[in-house]
């Protein structure tokens, strides 16, 4: 339907009011004819009011049939809904794109509000931590991720930059590393890393220094006896 300007409504609402107004002067009913059109006119408001209310109540796609300034007011609130359904959708298809881009990472994903409540986690955190979808949305992340030295750390990330490394919830032999980025006023995103083949090549290292250590300090100690014998 044509878009028409308040102007134009005024000026129609006008021509038809002084119509009125010269039929009751010309008959010589005038105040009987003024208040008919004015009743008649409120009951017409009032009528289309309430329809407009149901329709805002119900949210059907379809706006009411109407005519004047009302079929405006409907088309006009209709083309917003249209707009606002549209705009939903692509934000809802952006929300599933970063939650399916999320639940592809490795790393256990949290986001966690000022309370440490939960408020969205991805597919490795229940691998990782043992999450219910279901039912740990809102829960305490201390009260899920039971580890003395996770709570102090976490207490403390909004002066200080660091990482922490815990056994995983569900199976001890998972080394886990924990960081925290704030990225919203108010919110917090927890991402816990799988670092169990690096501390194990750490360890192993670790064992090997050690081994060559042991095994070089015998020849060299003979060395050492032989030059003072020889000395």
């Amino acid at each position: 339907m044509l878009k028409r300007s308040w102007t134009f409504h005024l000026i129609q609402l006008g021509i038809i009011a002084s119509l009125v107004l010269l039929t009751g002067w010309l008959s010589g009913h005038f105040m009987l004819i003024t208040s008919l059109f004015l009743i008649l006119y409120l009951a017409w408001t009032f009528y289309n009011g309430l329809r407009l209310h149901r329709w805002l109540q119900s949210w059907d796609t379809k706006p009411p049939e109407s005519i004047g300034i009302w079929a405006d007011i409907f088309d006009r609130i209709a083309a917003l809904q249209k707009q606002n359904i549209k705009r939903n959708l692509q934000y809802q298809q952006v929300i599933d794109d970063f939650e399916g881009l999320a639940d592809a990472f490795p790393d256990a994903t949290l986001v966690i509000d000022d309370q440490g409540l939960i408020r969205w986690f991805n597919d490795s955190a229940v691998k990782l931590l043992g999450l219910k979808p279901a039912g740990d949305k809102g829960q305490t992340v201390t009260n899920l991720i039971r580890e003395p030295a996770f709570t102090h750390w976490l207490s403390v990330q909004d002066e200080l930059r660091s990482t922490l490394d815990i056994a995983c919830p569900v199976d001890d032999n998972i080394s886990l590393q924990i960081s925290v980025i704030r990225f919203r006023e108010n919110q917090r995103l927890l991402i816990l890393r799988d670092v169990t083949d690096v501390r194990n090549l750490e360890r192993v290292r670790q064992d090997l220094v050690a081994n060559v250590s042991h095994e070089l300090r015998t020849p060299v100690t003979v060395l050492l006896g032989y030059l003072e014998i020889l000395r």
